[in-house]
């Protein structure tokens, strides 16, 4: 059990460095006279791995907020927004087989959301982590982790509809008010963001629209 335990210590360091060694070469504008940007998908389709290994690599929770000229309260909170589609969609809809392209994104997708639900997870323990350390006597901090995803849309059509709006830099005007619009609305009626509103005095989903 100990040598795991060093072993599953080694390696979190090692990625820690990993990543450090990997900003750090951004520095170095010879070889950096480019940046080639990529989809998120790709790394950490959430943005909440990126977040958790800044924490590490600053030493810690509490270090980072030092960092940032932040002191502690009671309550640390994470919004996690998922606003990947659904490859398979209608395709049971077709008596065609579909086609490889098609093939290829469910699996990705299968893949990515399985990936999404690995991530969730570990940013959940870091949360429970992060808090016990900043706890004391006299605080006790309280984890918040609120996730919001399309497929929680309850009104079908549109869930359908936001779903096939492609990624890119630019958006139709109607669609960037339809997307925002319902992430107001998935915010406003998600029970843990209720809770959290409550915690901290507020008076449910009148104050979340603020």
């Amino acid at each position: 059990m100990r040598a795991a335990g060093v072993a599953a210590a080694a390696c979190g360091f090692a990625a820690v460095a990993a990543a450090g060694q990997g900003l750090r070469s951004y520095a170095d504008k010879d070889q950096r006279r480019y940046v080639h940007l990529a989809d998120g998908g790709l790394t950490d389709n959430l943005g909440l791995r990126a977040f958790q290994e800044t924490i590490d690599l600053a030493g810690g929770l509490r270090a980072f907020l030092r960092k940032i000229d932040r002191a502690p309260n009671g309550h640390l909170v994470m919004i996690s927004v998922d606003a990947s589609g659904n490859a398979a969609a209608g395709i049971g809809l077709d008596r065609r087989a579909p086609s490889m392209l098609q093939a290829i994104d469910v699996a990705s997708d299968v893949q990515l959301h399985r990936y999404n639900a690995a991530t969730l997870e570990q940013t959940l323990q870091s949360l429970q982590r992060w808090t016990r350390q900043l706890s004391t006597p006299e605080q006790a901090v309280q984890p918040w982790l609120v996730t919001l995803t399309l497929r929680d849309i309850a009104d079908p059509a549109l869930r359908q509809r936001l779903a096939k709006v492609p990624t890119g830099f630019s958006l139709e005007p109607a669609q960037a008010d339809e997307l925002i619009a319902a992430g107001r609305a998935l915010l406003r009626d998600n029970p843990d963001f209720r809770r959290l509103l409550e915690a901290l005095g507020g008076t449910g989903a009148a104050s979340s629209t603020k």
